[in-house]
């Protein structure tokens, strides 16, 4: 028997939104939403490290963690009836809570990331009178949480 790796279908990975400042449920499926990426990073600070044996060895990096931090970026059909939530959030100076949901259908490694984030901005676009759509670029508060599923 051959072990492969699982495939996840791009729908069955979901964006939501707690309207509540708490991140209390519900969370809210955002249909409007096609595309979406979730970005971890990890901060270095750096020397370069002489070799005390060797003077003329060439120094070598050395590395430690300074940080971590996290984004997210999202975009989709700007669709007028369901696009308050991208005006408000927008314009809040405290962070959304939002879930990045794997909803596999095995239900093996399902789960969802659970932060809170704030815009730095929204763009809405139309290209050659076709459809209007909106793209949000956003930068994690504090650590996500993985909430693996019950």
């Amino acid at each position: 028997m051959v072990n492969r790796p699982s495939m996840l279908p791009g729908h069955r990975y979901r964006l939501r939104r707690s309207a509540d400042p708490n991140g209390a449920p519900p969370y809210v499926f955002l249909c409007i939403v096609r595309s979406k990426t979730l970005t971890f990073n990890t901060s270095y600070t750096e020397a370069l490290l002489p070799d005390c044996d060797d003077a003329d060895a060439i120094p070598v990096r050395s590395s430690t963690k300074s940080g971590s931090s996290w984004g997210a970026t999202f975009s989709g059909t700007a669709d007028p009836s369901r696009i308050d939530f991208l005006r408000t959030d927008i314009r809040q100076e405290e962070p959304t809570w939002y879930q990045f949901e794997l909803d596999p259908q095995d239900g093996v490694g399902a789960g969802v990331w659970q932060g809170r984030i704030h815009f730095e901005s929204l763009e809405i676009a139309s290209a050659d009178f076709g459809e209007v759509t909106f793209s949000v670029t956003a930068r994690g508060d504090e650590d996500p949480t993985w909430i693996p599923a019950s």
